[in-house]
């Protein structure tokens, strides 16, 4: 199992919020926007404790953090999981062009399938 969990923002992440998260939960962002191979307006992040898998098994901890930092993140954003294990020939590009991969969802339903229910290689956009 390798998942890659990205979130995307029309701003950027405030410095001040990856340090509180980086020292508070030793979760880090790594902005991507310049190793994918199309334009984009939004800034993309990969989230991840040196691995995504973190938050994407069942987890109250994980669970917590991540959706707290989904109730302070402007709303809309997206969420993109990639699943390198089952699908490791699709990129970030190829969810991010593809709409008829893309799911639009309220906060709350978001964070109902959220992390069991996700599909990977779809985009959600959340707080629609």
């Amino acid at each position: 199992m390798c998942y890659f969990l990205y979130v995307a923002t029309k701003d950027e992440i405030s410095e001040g919020l990856v340090e509180l998260y980086q020292q508070d939960h030793n979760i880090y962002f790594d902005k991507v926007n310049e190793y994918l191979k199309i334009n984009v307006s939004n800034q993309y992040y990969l989230i991840h404790r040196q691995c995504s898998c973190d938050f994407i098994r069942t987890s109250d901890n994980s669970y917590n953090e991540i959706s707290a930092l989904f109730n302070i993140l402007s709303k809309p954003f997206e969420i993109i999981l990639l699943d390198k294990s089952n699908f490791p020939d699709v990129e970030l590009d190829d969810v991010i062009i593809n709409d008829t991969l893309t799911e639009e969802l309220s906060l709350n339903k978001f964070l109902m399938l959220y992390p069991d229910k996700l599909v990977s290689s779809r985009k959600y956009i959340v707080g629609i």
